[in-house]
């Protein structure tokens, strides 16, 4: 059995194309076992500009090819080991969708999968069906600005038979869009991958006063900090509304606070 995946990016960082206009992009996610073969994946044209459909080609997460002007894509996995579990990302515009002409080249027999993804307030829930014994779970973030998806989260797979529902805490902060996803690895390195969830960013921006500082920071709301000093040493960090600073010494310093950084002056 093969596993193809349609995953939409609503929120990647823009990419222009003709008259300036943003183009979204989705991805085809293809995972299975080298079989000695390649996959070969047919590329239309995305609309009718002449422009065509694949924008990359990822093999195990490395680049394998970009911008490709051609109707017919021939992906060589001739580097692999044979029997090697791999998994291939097509990156495409959205609106077009390219055909993986012979997946069965990669297909390996499974009964587990994912069944469902949701995410609840701070908690990222998925039910997963048969899984096998000696696995994990990854759980991985991107955000508006990161063209790369970042681990945030391992968890051990529960090996019972069935559908058995797993939940992971997550950081959903300020106004700020990610994407959340889970993937399946088994010992031998296979991956199986979930649908993205898109969280679209409903908390108002964490503010703090003051800027210039005597022994205390005030924020707007709970949330997670870090303090530096203007040469990059960690000074103090934490969860919570207020941050002492009473044996700082006077100078530049920076308040990283849910993926931002602020800046302050310690009198």
């Amino acid at each position: 059995m093969f596993f193809i995946y349609k995953l939409t990016f609503l929120f990647l960082t823009p990419i222009f194309g003709l008259f300036g206009q943003a183009t979204d992009l989705t991805e085809l996610v293809i995972t299975g076992k080298y079989q000695g073969k390649n996959i070969f994946v047919q590329n239309p044209l995305a609309d009718n500009s002449g422009i065509f459909c694949i924008e990359q080609i990822y093999i195990n997460d490395k680049l394998h090819k970009s911008k490709i002007s051609a109707s017919a894509v021939e992906v060589n996995l001739s580097t692999l080991s044979q029997g090697e579990f791999i998994f291939v990302r097509i990156v495409h515009k959205e609106g077009c969708l390219p055909k993986v002409i012979n997946p069965q080249v990669v297909r390996i027999p499974t009964n587990f999968k994912f069944i469902a993804i949701h995410l609840d307030s701070d908690e990222l829930n998925w039910v997963f069906k048969d899984a096998p014994p000696n696995a994990h779970f990854m759980v991985e973030e991107r955000d508006k600005n990161s063209s790369d998806w970042k681990n945030v989260k391992k968890m051990k797979v529960d090996s019972k038979p069935g559908q058995v529902l797993y939940q992971a805490s997550i950081n959903l902060s300020e106004k700020q869009e990610k994407r959340f996803r889970v993937f399946f690895e088994n010992q031998e390195g296979y991956r199986l991958y979930s649908d993205e969830i898109v969280h679209h960013g409903d908390k108002e921006p964490v503010t703090f006063y003051p800027q210039r500082v005597d022994n205390k920071i005030t924020l707007s709301r709970v949330a997670n900090y870090e303090i530096v000093d203007s040469t990059g040493k960690l000074v103090t960090k934490g969860e919570g509304n207020e941050i002492l600073l009473e044996g700082a010494s006077s100078g530049l310093y920076f308040l990283n606070i849910e993926n931002r950084t602020e800046k302050f002056f310690k009198k």
